[in-house]
């Protein structure tokens, strides 16, 4: 589970959002239903291709990513108001959670979720 530190409440929303949106799209990476970026090692693609970009802009790239199939869990801005709310967290956290990333381990399904997907298909 990732780390929020004490922040002001907007930045804690933020933050909660941020973590929420890391752990779908990890678990989303160990399924294979995504290609690996938050779980490439040293996100390597991401070190040859960004240029002067940091850490926020590899996150919002993710998130624009995934609000492409996913619109509604990964527009940050529907999500949380407004455009500029994660560009308010600190970047030491955001870097840091990007480092803690790989560390989480796959997410299995439960009983009661193998059990909806049953019912649902059939």
């Amino acid at each position: 589970m990732l780390q929020i530190p004490p922040l002001e409440p907007p930045d804690t929303a933020a933050a909660t959002y941020l973590a929420a949106a890391f752990h779908a799209l990890v678990r989303e990476e160990h399924a294979g239903r995504r290609p690996k970026r938050l779980l490439e090692p040293n996100h390597a693609t991401w070190q040859r291709f960004r240029g002067r970009m940091g850490p926020l802009d590899f996150v919002e790239l993710i998130l624009e990513d995934g609000a492409i199939t996913q619109p509604e869990p990964f527009d940050a801005r529907a999500v949380l108001g407004r455009a500029d709310a994660l560009r308010h967290l600190p970047l030491a956290l955001v870097g840091d959670s990007l480092g803690e990333l790989p560390q989480l381990p796959p997410v299995r399904p439960t009983a009661s979720t193998s059990t909806s997907k049953r019912s649902a298909s059939g």
